[in-house]
């Protein structure tokens, strides 16, 4: 592995997060973890892209026939000018989705999808080609088996991708010092989002402040 930026902490400034076919028919297929922690995970990784504002591009393919809709919780967080539908199996064969990133000036993507074994290998090996950074959302990302799955980590980390979570992404980020304007949501996020994070940070905050603990219910 390539391990020249794998210390190098990413940062709201420096990246572009792209979410490969999360469509409602592909869920349906996916085996190597429970759909609706997926589905949950998905939408949660969307909500940290625009908390800290950064790019974000959607790809779909087969919408009208195999792959069927993008989850409807993701278009709740995202506008229809986020999502580019293709036909061709990795992203960078599609010329309107490679100017998208380009134009953002980043060179580190984040991505996750579906299925890890096929578009979501693809799209990886050939980002890391073309010289960008890449991390992978292994647990925003599903295949047909785990083992499908956990073969194509393993091919992506080989060939120079760094695997992270999408808990894992929140929390790097919400150590730049610019954002701690936005600890209110973030610890609203983590609430709703993180399971066991969540309740391990809502306890301490209802039981030492129960009115601070009421007051952050917001959601985002």
């Amino acid at each position: 592995m390539d391990n020249r930026f794998i210390h190098n902490r990413l940062t709201p400034y420096d990246c572009v997060v792209i979410m490969i076919d999360c469509q409602l028919q592909f869920v349906l297929t996916i085996n190597a973890m429970e759909r609706h922690r997926l589905i949950r995970n998905a939408v949660s990784l969307a909500k940290t892209a625009r908390m800290f504002s950064i790019p974000t591009v959607f790809t779909t393919i087969g919408e009208e026939s195999f792959g069927g809709p993008i989850f409807p919780k993701l278009r709740e967080v995202f506008s229809e000018e986020n999502i580019f539908p293709r036909t061709t199996m990795s992203l960078w064969e599609d010329d309107r989705i490679v100017t998208a990133i380009e134009a953002t000036g980043r060179n580190r993507l984040v991505m996750a999808g579906l299925w890890t074994d096929f578009c979501v290998v693809r799209s990886v090996t050939q980002a890391l080609e073309r010289g960008y950074e890449v991390f992978v959302v292994t647990d925003v990302c599903g295949d047909l088996s785990p083992w499908a799955h956990d073969d194509a980590i393993r091919r992506m980390i080989r060939a120079g991708a760094v695997p992270v979570t999408w808990l894992q992404l929140l929390l790097e980020l919400e150590y730049d010092p610019e954002h701690k304007h936005q600890n209110e949501l973030y610890l609203t996020m983590v609430k709703e989002h993180a399971g066991a994070y969540g309740l391990d940070i809502e306890y301490p905050l209802g039981a030492v402040n129960p009115r601070r603990g009421k007051k952050m219910t917001k959601r985002i």
